[in-house]
């Protein structure tokens, strides 16, 4: 066996390794939140989770700096010194007394902007969490950089779940609004203090401007591309606040946190272990290619039938997890499942151009987006929270081939093999909406929306499972192998070319 061929079947099984902490973490870390967000929804009114997003919008502005894409700049930097990793942290740290300055400052500017005096309170409050996530960048950044992702999925449940028990017992307790402030700030603190447990990292006293521009001038791309991103997320729920109201804001924000929760069990699985991955790869351009139509194909095999799901099921599931007060949602979060299969075929391709220093690229990108998404939603708001869920999701459909345009040139995508690993999760996701929606006809009101949800989703269930086995047996046998992989560490025998890479199995092989 040749050293190539050893070294990527050493980074498939870490990877595949990997891939089973990134399940656990984004699975573990999204199932506390969903279960969280269920309690504080039936114990909160909606105006509270609305002036909650109004104040995150201007806090994920003033986050945006907070990083300056250090994280992504360590994690791709073939050669990281530890005058790189001083310098991150120094400069991090001081960007975020100054940006919590700053937010304190802003805060009444802000509750006047909106016409809700508690605004202020809360945005200075929540300004704190810009003085512990320095503390959090760079231990981050090492273990993602070294696959660690056992440890990375114990920072996660650990924050996540401390964060829910806080705000759920507050709740309870009648602190309303402030239970949500809490939730927030105790996540923010118990990730910095695991991360600085398993991780033997600590910073000296030293900053060099020549070490640290390195990582700027990559992190500076990213942070760039932050702020785009703040325009296809925030720009919505900036309009909603300011136009409509924090009710309004309250329904959308709820079932747009749904759908970003399944987002991230769906997506974050796969691309958390993807770029450092990606990067290690980033001079093999075939075996990139090749580990870029695994993760597309295996992606959608768990994503697609998800969002079919919640488009037939939304009414019961509304319903079971939040509530009946919640109904206004359920339109929402139907619409904004269909931005879901978009986002799920374009997941691999950002951490693929991002380890390629292809950062740039998806810059201009996401500006053009970006513009997009603020016409589309200007003209959507007058309309009501609906409209503005389908001005989220068409903006994506809009964007889709322009991002695989690039996504070609840059790799030499063929496209036939990529939609061919596509097709079997494609035609499941459409018996699933099939079934669900001549189930519902079907089922009987005595059911209960609780009894309707169970059995949606096991004919739903039953549906995609023949469905794939009949037209994708090779993406089974490849998810089955990936698994086996990630089980069995120390088999260096396992190569990308192995039958993991099922997707090429559909069509001709390409070349390797």
């Amino acid at each position: 066996m040749t050293e190539s061929a050893l070294e990527a079947g050493n980074l498939r099984a870490k990877s595949a390794r990997g891939l089973v902490w990134a399940a656990a973490e984004k699975w573990g870390v999204q199932l506390s939140g969903l279960v969280t967000l269920s309690v504080l929804a039936n114990l909160l009114p909606v105006r509270d989770f609305g002036l909650i997003a109004m104040a995150g919008v201007f806090l994920a502005l003033l986050n945006l700096v907070s990083e300056q894409g250090i994280v992504s700049a360590i994690i791709q930097r073939r050669e990281v010194e530890d005058a790189h990793l001083d310098s991150a942290f120094w400069a991090n740290l001081a960007v975020g007394v100054i940006l919590a300055a700053s937010a304190v400052a802003a805060s009444g500017s802000v509750a006047s902007f909106y016409k809700e005096p508690r605004l202020g309170p809360i945005i200075v409050c929540l300004s704190a969490r810009f003085l512990v996530q320095p503390f959090s960048v760079v231990p981050q950044a090492l273990l993602a950089r070294g696959l660690q992702f056992r440890e990375t999925a114990l920072r996660s449940l650990v924050s996540r779940v401390l964060g829910g028990v806080v705000g759920i017992v507050l709740a309870f307790l009648g602190w309303g609004v402030w239970s949500l402030v809490a939730q927030d700030l105790t996540g923010t603190l118990a990730e910095a203090l695991v991360l600085w447990r398993v991780t033997s990292w600590r910073p000296h006293w030293r900053f060099s401007l020549a070490h640290f521009s390195e990582l700027f001038a990559f992190g500076i791309h990213v942070t760039a591309l932050g702020i785009t991103r703040f325009a296809h997320y925030q720009v919505a729920p900036l309009l909603l606040g300011l136009l409509a109201g924090p009710v309004a804001l309250g329904y959308y924000s709820v079932g747009f946190k749904m759908l970003q929760a399944l987002l991230q069990v769906m997506q974050g699985i796969l691309t958390t272990v993807a770029l450092p991955a990606f990067a290690r790869l980033q001079t093999q351009l075939a075996r990139l290619r090749l580990l870029f139509y695994e993760a597309s194909s295996l992606i959608s095999l768990v994503g697609f039938p998800v969002y079919a799901g919640i488009i037939v099921a939304a009414p019961e599931l509304v319903a079971v997890v939040f509530g009946q007060k919640w109904a206004a949602s359920i339109p929402v979060l139907q619409v904004l499942s269909l931005s879901g299969f978009v986002t799920t075929m374009l997941a691999p391709s950002g951490p693929m151009l991002m380890a390629l220093n292809k950062a740039s690229s998806l810059l201009r990108l996401s500006i053009l987006g970006a513009t997009v998404s603020v016409v589309l939603l200007i003209a959507a708001v007058p309309w009501g929270i609906v409209a503005v869920a389908a001005a989220y999701s068409g903006r994506l459909f809009l964007m889709a081939p322009l991002h695989f345009h690039i996504a070609s040139r840059v790799l030499g995508i063929d496209w036939r093999v990529y939609f061919r690993g596509l097709m079997p999760s494609s035609v499941g996701a459409v018996s699933i909406v099939a079934v669900g929606f001549i189930a519902r006809a079907l089922l009987p009101d005595w059911l209960g929306s609780g009894g309707k949800l169970a059995s949606l989703v096991i004919l739903g269930a039953l549906a995609y499972a023949i469905v794939i086995w009949a037209t994708g047996p090779e993406l089974v046998k490849g998810m089955r192998d990936l698994v086996a992989a990630a089980l069995s560490p120390g088999k260096p025998e396992l190569t990308v070319d192995d039958a993991a890479v099922a997707v090429a199995d559909f069509g001709d092989r390409p070349d390797s």
